[in-house]
């Protein structure tokens, strides 16, 4: 049993090292490149749901682009909001310069996949040559436009996957929220750049409209709620090998909100996670089973040393190899997304965390989640 625990450690080990390498190569490339943009006119597709509280907030960020507004619009999606979302929306569109457009979604009725019926329809009607997806209740830096335009037309690429951060009240559980979310950015970030795509957020992508049509959109994945964003890079990268790349770059980041509960953070992590068994491309799962099997034997080497000698000093240079080369790379990870955090709340959130990944690889299996006020099920 030990000498398993050991060959799963040793391999997690040796990619934790391999992957704090390729982030600071990922770096120091998006650093060096020029993203001055081409000028190619851009459209940026909100689908939004009951965000009075935000929509405001973020349009007022994107009047403020660094990006000449002759060449970008903003088109609202409105996903069936109960609220004064729209409303807001055109009052707004009265008082702004920036081209802002709002349209409702016509199969918003439909819970099998209604983000993605918004986002089709807002890119039906979009002039853009470049679709920049964001959600509602995020934040943008004033060059986000430029960046995400500019990286995806320099590098001559087809789709440019950004950056998410949360913002913090400063409370444990937010803090835990971003260490966790870090992981998530980190490990899409830096098997992307090494060839191995695996994830994505919708909160924020770049990608040629012509690139979406030429792979059929969403077709293929039309009925499954979530995967706007995941599934998509999927299928451009299979036909773009090496097309995509990650936005290592602080202008590019997007930053949104962390869950306000524990049972609102469970359904949509159990919404992400659930996505991995959805995949054709196997290496999705192989990579969640990975992840699970670490933190799961993990444990099992924990309780094996409660009973033997030998396992104590096995679980605990284990613990320890665990423990630094995690926080080394989240630690990176979290500059780029202006997170802050320290030893403690990284050691609190590190205790926790295999615990999480078990519940969340379980609960995922579930096949049903809440999604802004909705039941719905894969």
């Amino acid at each position: 049993m030990l000498i398993v625990i050991a060959l799963f450690f040793l391999i997690y080990t040796v990619a934790l090292i391999w992957a704090i390498s390729k982030w600071r190569k990922m770096q120091l490339w998006s650093k060096n490149l020029d993203v001055s943009p081409l000028g190619k006119f851009v459209s940026v597709i909100i689908p939004v749901r009951n965000e009075e509280l935000n929509i405001l907030s973020l349009l007022t960020d994107l009047s403020k682009q660094r990006y000449p507004k002759s060449q970008y619009e903003v088109i609202v999606i409105d996903d069936g909001s109960e609220d004064f979302t729209v409303s807001l929306v055109h009052e707004y569109r009265e008082m702004t310069d920036i081209q802002l457009g709002i349209l409702i979604s016509i199969d918003y009725q439909s819970n099998a996949a209604p983000k993605k019926k918004a986002i089709e329809y807002g890119i039906s009607r979009a002039q853009g040559d470049l679709i920049l997806t964001i959600d509602g209740d995020c934040r943008c830096g004033e060059n986000w436009i430029a960046t995400m335009a500019g990286m995806l037309e320099v590098s001559e690429s087809k789709m440019v996957c950004g950056p998410v951060g949360f913002y913090t009240k400063g409370t444990l559980f937010e803090k835990m929220q971003q260490i966790e979310f870090s992981a998530v950015m980190g490990t899409g970030g830096v098997c992307l750049a090494s060839g191995f795509p695996t994830m994505a957020n919708g909160a924020n992508l770049c990608y040629e409209k012509k690139a979406f049509y030429e792979v059929g959109g969403f077709n293929g994945f039309e009925k499954i709620a979530s995967g706007d964003d995941e599934f998509l890079l999927h299928k451009i990268y299979e036909r773009y090998p090496g097309k995509v790349l990650f936005a290592c770059r602080p202008e590019a980041l997007v930053m949104t909100y962390p869950k306000d509960s524990v049972k609102e953070f469970l359904e949509q992590r159990k919404r992400w996670a659930g996505k991995w068994k959805m995949h054709k491309n196997k290496r999705n799962q192989y990579l969640a089973l990975f992840i699970f099997l670490v933190n799961f034997l993990f444990l099992v080497s924990g309780a094996y040393s409660l009973v033997d000698k030998m396992g104590v000093l096995v679980f605990a240079g284990f613990a320890i190899v665990k423990f630094v080369t995690e926080f080394l790379f989240l630690k990176q990870v979290s500059r780029l997304l202006n997170h802050q955090f320290n030893l403690i709340e990284f050691a609190i959130t590190w205790a926790f965390y295999p615990f999480y990944v078990i519940t969340i690889g379980l609960l995922s299996n579930s096949g049903s989640f809440v999604w802004k006020g909705r039941d719905i099920k894969n």
